[in-house]
């Protein structure tokens, strides 16, 4: 999903958020990671009015927001980790690192994670990242 902070616009909304195709992910440096190429495609603008003495502070900038879901050979779904990343500022090709993090919730939950899946979940995917219109620096 991409997260549109107030000003910003496009003329395809429908863009906005979507699937992408399946993975697997190697070990490097003990850790594992996804390497994957989803082309995204957007035009994004920015509403300013030309007459403004002063334009204030640069206008927060769009996020790519991701839920990375895992299923096993039981389908069954697990939310393997939330990530944030803000969108390159440069046209064309773009090589981005993602870090994700998962909500823990108990031992209980653990077990249940990994006997029958499922997963403590974000109710939207929107508290990924820093909301709109939050404007101190930590919360």
């Amino acid at each position: 999903m991409i997260d549109l902070p107030k000003g910003w616009y496009t003329s395809t909304p429908e863009a906005l958020q979507g699937v992408t195709q399946l993975c697997y992910t190697t070990e490097i440096n003990q850790q594992n990671v996804a390497h994957f190429a989803f082309p995204i495609e957007l035009d994004l603008c920015y509403k300013w009015r030309m007459y403004d003495q002063d334009p204030g502070p640069m206008p927060r900038w769009p996020h790519l927001l991701l839920c990375v879901s895992s299923f096993d050979q039981w389908s069954r779904h697990r939310t393997e980790g939330y990530g944030c990343v803000a969108l390159p500022t440069l046209p064309g090709q773009s090589t981005v690192t993602v870090h994700t993090w998962r909500p823990q919730h108990n031992r209980t939950s653990d077990l249940r994670r990994f006997f029958i899946g499922g997963s403590p979940e974000l109710e939207s995917i929107d508290l990924a990242c820093v909301p709109n219109g939050h404007t101190v620096g930590v919360f």
